[in-house]
């Protein structure tokens, strides 16, 4: 995903947040991605909001192909997710 797209994503408060989700639910498009690629990079914020360390969406390359996309990952208390 385009770095400008996680820079937008990281100035939404939790406020904005919601309602990015409500649109979602209701089938209305963010920024043009799908709504799978939307949600994860609205939940990651939302740990990111609650002080959780995260690492955004990323792909995992094997030579110059894409073998793999994370979806992110949150680092809290001990746990990985």
């Amino acid at each position: 995903m385009a770095r400008n797209y996680v820079a937008d994503i990281q100035t939404k408060s939790t406020a904005q947040l919601l309602g990015m989700l409500q649109a979602i639910s209701n089938g209305i498009p963010i920024r043009n991605s799908p709504a799978g690629i939307a949600f994860e990079h609205i939940v990651i914020r939302a740990f990111e909001i609650e002080d959780a360390n995260i690492r955004w969406p990323f792909p995992v390359k094997h030579g110059s192909k894409i073998i793999e996309q994370i979806d992110g990952a949150i680092y809290l208390d001990g746990l990985v997710c």
